[in-house]
C-alpha cells in the first residue's frame, strides 16, 4: 500500500509538470517508466513511450529517444514472454489431445485387462 501511494504522488507530480511544460521529456519518461516499472501497465507504458519518441527531434533530446526506445523493447519483451506463458498453459490443458500430429499423452506401458 505504502508503495502505491508513492508511485500515486509520483504521478501527481508529473502530471503537475506536464500541465506547465507539457513538451518536458523527463516527465513523460519517467510516467511511462513508473507505468512500465512499478505499476505493470504496459499500454500506458507504451503510450508515454511514443510520446518522447515523437517529440525527441533535437540533438539534446537523443538521449530521451534513446532510453525510451530501450524501455519500449522491455515491454515487447514482455509481451513476448507473457504470450509464450500463455501458450505453456494452453499446451498443459491440451494435454492428452494432439498438437501437431504429436500426442502429448504419456505412453501407457501395460494395459489393465
Amino acid at each position: 500500500a505504502m508503495e502505491e501511494e508513492k508511485h500515486d504522488t509520483a504521478m501527481i507530480f508529473l502530471n503537475k509538470i506536464l500541465e506547465l511544460d507539457p513538451t518536458n521529456l523527463e516527465a513523460k519518461l519517467c510516467k511511462g517508466e513508473i507505468y512500465h516499472r512499478c505499476l505493470g501497465d504496459y499500454p500506458r507504458a507504451i503510450e508515454q513511450y511514443n510520446k518522447v519518441i515523437r517529440l525527441s527531434s533535437s540533438v539534446q533530446d537523443q538521449k530521451m529517444n534513446v532510453r525510451a526506445r530501450e524501455a519500449m523493447s522491455e515491454v515487447r519483451m514482455g509481451d513476448l514472454q507473457f504470450s509464450e506463458r500463455e501458450t505453456a498453459i494452453l499446451i498443459q490443458r491440451c494435454s492428452g489431445r494432439t498438437l501437431a500430429g504429436a500426442s502429448l499423452e504419456t505412453p501407457r506401458t501395460h494395459r489393465r485387462s
